[in-house]
Formats: structure tokens, sequence, C-alpha cells
């Protein structure tokens, strides 16, 4: 059975190198400190050393899932919200709101995506988490790419539930929805000429 061809791409985001080496960085160092400050240092006791050692083992361990996680991208296809290389994280159809302004459940630098339907608890560190309905997508990507996802993901739920195609660089003057709209009330030409003749 073959693959079925992906959407076409139309925006993509990806962490730079440069954020992704200090991020794991600092919690490398995070993880060094406790190490050196509980389990190098003698006179400690035992309960101390515990919880600087597992503070040290999370520290690598959220550091080495962010550097693996932040190797991949975002990609806004015409179909949907998808990670690089895996599962997509939001269909086009099943998104009914968007939160790109200021909220308690939206990422840094990033927006929010409110599902449909439920979908497991997932969380891909510096990209996007997902718990049940609500789906938020950002937090050490890029801010000014991020927000052009956001926008372009905006548009096109908007798209959607208009149920017309927003006007492109090729749609002719006027033939848009604002085009159409603006027409409505326009008069038709010759149409006030006649009306004066009647009198």
């Amino acid at each position: 059975m073959t693959k079925p061809e992906p959407a076409p791409l139309l925006l993509r985001v990806a962490m730079s190198g440069a954020r992704r080496i200090f991020v794991t960085g600092t919690l490398a160092l995070v993880a060094a400190t406790m190490v050196n400050a509980g389990l190098l240092r003698e006179g400690m006791d035992v309960l101390s050393r515990v919880v600087f050692g597992a503070t040290a083992v999370l520290a690598a361990l959220i550091g080495w899932r962010v550097w693996t996680a932040t190797a991949m991208a975002l990609e806004l296809r015409e179909d949907g919200l998808w990670q690089e290389d895996g599962p997509r994280i939001a269909a086009l159809e099943d998104i009914t709101n968007i939160t790109r302004g200021l909220a308690i459940m939206r990422p840094a630098n990033g927006f929010a995506l409110t599902l449909r339907e439920p979908g497991p608890f997932t969380w891909v560190p510096g990209l996007w988490w997902r718990m049940g309905r609500r789906v938020g997508v950002g937090g050490m990507t890029p801010k000014l790419q991020t927000r052009m996802i956001g926008e372009a993901l905006e548009a096109m739920i908007f798209e959607r539930q208009m149920g017309s195609p927003l006007p492109g660089p090729d749609t002719p003057p006027g033939k848009g929805p604002e085009g159409r709209a603006r027409g409505k009330g326009r008069p038709r030409k010759g149409s006030g000429d006649k009306a004066g003749r009647r009198r």
C-alpha cells in the first residue's frame, strides 16, 4: 500500500542551533551543579544526597528530551499543523479556536488551539503540547516565525468558516468577499440617469 502524498507545505518553523545549545547547555550545567553539591561533598545526609541526585537526573533527562525534540520543526500544511517527520498536531477541520493574545494556557512566543475532540496527552519540549482539547504551540521557537504560522492558521480557519476563499494576489479587483460586499450597496451604472429621465 502506497503512502499518501502529504499536503502542500505552506510554512515551516525550526529552532536555531544556537538556542538549542544554550537551553540544553543550561540544563546540563544545572545537572552538574546538583551532582557536585549533593553527591561529591562530604558530610551530607542520605536524604539530601537523594534529593540532589534526583534533581540532577531530572535536569539531564529534560535536557536530552529538549535536545532531541527541538531537532524537529513545525510545519503548516493545507490540511493542518504537523510535526516534521511526525504526527499531525491538529487537523484544520478539527480546530475551533486559536488564541494568540494574552492567555494563561498559551506557550511563550506561541499560540493555543482548541480542538473539537480531546486527544492523548503529548509533550514535545519547546515545540508543542496537548492536554485534552487544548494544544499549545511554541515555547522555544522563534517568535516571528511562530507568529506567522499562527496568523496564517487563523486566516485558514476564517476561510473555512466563511466557506469561500480569501482574496489572493491573483484575485481580480472586486471579486473577493470584500469587493462583493462593497458592490451590494453600489448603484448600477446608468440607474440614476434612467430615474432622472422618468421624472
